[in-house]
């Protein structure tokens, strides 16, 4: 283990570049699908549709359904070598957040309470989105319960690297759930909002890949400390 990280300290520099590398080809093919997304809405091209970011089974989910399981793999993989049983909560956070996102599990669990309940949701919301935005909370709380749960049973470097995970989990919970009850709530807002919200849960998935990449390279050391570059900014503001 010392020799690794011997090895790391002497190419971190080309190691840092290869990270950025990394993450630029992520952002740059989230944004080539932006492109075309626009390019779409602005001709309405038919051969184009499949990079409709808001289109179901097209080209940007799949890419997404990808992040997903690369970011289980290579959690999985930090999960052996630095064997920290803990790991799996994470897992299993992004396992929902791609069978989610691929069964809909959300629209079905919405539909099943609208039926059971009957009740008048305000603005522009049925009751389909109130059920889906009841599933979203009670399953967060489930697996962020979780999480916190492993996050006491942890050492120090696991706690710190939740602590980054749980500030992209809180990202795309915002693009995914708020950000969608919004686009909803406010259909005369909805098309800039919908790829405000596909977008966005692009970019962080992005991130979180790249994040996750690092640890796994680092063997779980990295750190980004996200919440001192977030104090650091306010205090110099």
């Amino acid at each position: 283990m010392l020799k690794i990280m011997e090895t790391i300290q002497q190419h971190k520099g080309k190691i840092e570049f290869n990270f950025a590398i990394f993450l630029f080809l992520l952002l740059s093919a989230d944004f080539i699908f932006m492109v075309m997304h626009v390019y779409y809405m602005l001709t309405h091209d038919m051969e184009c549709s499949l990079f409709c970011l808001t289109r179901d089974r097209g080209y940007a989910e799949f890419f997404q359904y990808l992040k997903y399981s690369w970011i289980m793999i290579l959690l999985g993989y930090i999960l052996l070598i630095t064997k920290t049983p803990q790991y799996l909560s994470w897992i299993l956070l992004f396992a929902f957040f791609l069978f989610n996102d691929a069964f809909q599990l959300h629209h079905l669990f919405g539909s099943a309470l609208s039926r059971k309940f009957v009740f008048d949701p305000p603005l522009d919301l049925t009751r389909s989105d109130v059920g889906a935005f009841v599933y979203f909370i009670l399953c967060g709380l489930a697996l962020m319960g979780l999480i916190f749960w492993t996050y006491l049973r942890g050492d120090q470097n696991y706690r710190k690297n939740s602590i980054d995970l749980g500030f992209f989990v809180l990202l795309i919970f915002f693009f995914g759930a708020v950000v969608d009850i919004i686009h909803v709530a406010f259909s005369l807002y909805g098309v800039g909002l919908s790829f405000f919200e596909d977008a966005g849960e692009m970019v962080i998935m992005s991130l979180v890949l790249w994040y996750v990449y690092m640890l796994a390279v680092s063997r779980g050391a990295f750190n980004l400390n996200i919440v001192g570059l977030i104090q650091g900014l306010f205090s110099r503001s």
